[in-house]
């Protein structure tokens, strides 16, 4: 007995005849299975380190379809469906690329490359500190330090500067936290007054501020 190709599952009623006696059975002819056809694209995914990001395919042919997911041509060990979450990220994860094989009995279809940018948040000023913390007017300046919570980008990071106060208590409108380094100083100068005088010095920078309060004396 032969078949002919079908696009769908076709039930068949075979007939035997003999002496008046009719046997029948069914037979069942199923389409040829399709091989993986990839219909969308993973996506490139761009997020910020310690977030996670996902990767997702859609593809068509004849069930079931497995799926395998590697990471720089590394196949990832259970990531076999058709979205990948990764871990949280880190900066070295930066650069890499995913790429899914969608298979089945009739063959294999691989996707295209998606690439991961992870980007590094920006650090916020931990801390502002005045030393000393207490002068004379006119006499005597303070240092202060203003300290990140991480490293500085690229280009440094530009901190502002302010005074309540300037007439007691000067400051310059900004110092640079240099590429790489968590820290920077500058120099607050006073003048003379005629009573003792609590000056606020601040520093801005993302999104966040910190303050020092340094008393000139009379």
């Amino acid at each position: 007995m032969t078949t002919t190709a079908v696009s769908t599952s076709t039930s068949v009623t075979i007939s035997a005849s003999y002496g008046g006696t009719t046997l029948r059975a069914s037979l069942t002819v199923n389409p040829a299975p399709v091989p993986p056809s990839i219909t969308s694209q993973p996506a490139s995914q761009s997020v910020t380190a310690g977030q996670a990001a996902t990767f997702s395919v859609t593809a068509s042919g004849t069930a079931p379809l497995s799926y395998q997911w590697s990471k720089n041509g590394t196949p990832i060990s259970g990531a076999n469906s058709s979205s990948y979450t990764t871990p949280p990220t880190s900066s070295s994860d930066n650069g890499a690329q995913f790429v899914v094989v969608v298979s089945n009995t009739a063959g294999s279809a691989t996707s295209n490359p998606a690439t991961l940018t992870v980007t590094t948040p920006l650090p916020t000023v931990s801390s502002l500190t005045l030393n000393p913390s207490t002068v004379v007017g006119g006499l005597g300046s303070s240092t202060g330090t203003v300290t990140l919570s991480g490293p500085a980008p690229s280009g440094g990071a530009v901190i502002s500067l302010s005074s309540s106060n300037p007439s007691v208590a000067s400051v310059p409108a900004s110092v640079t936290v240099p590429a790489g380094a968590t820290s920077a100083t500058f120099t607050v100068n006073t003048s003379m007054v005629i009573v003792s005088t609590s000056v606020t010095i601040s520093t801005s920078y993302n999104s966040t501020t910190q303050t020092a309060t340094l008393t000139v004396l009379l």
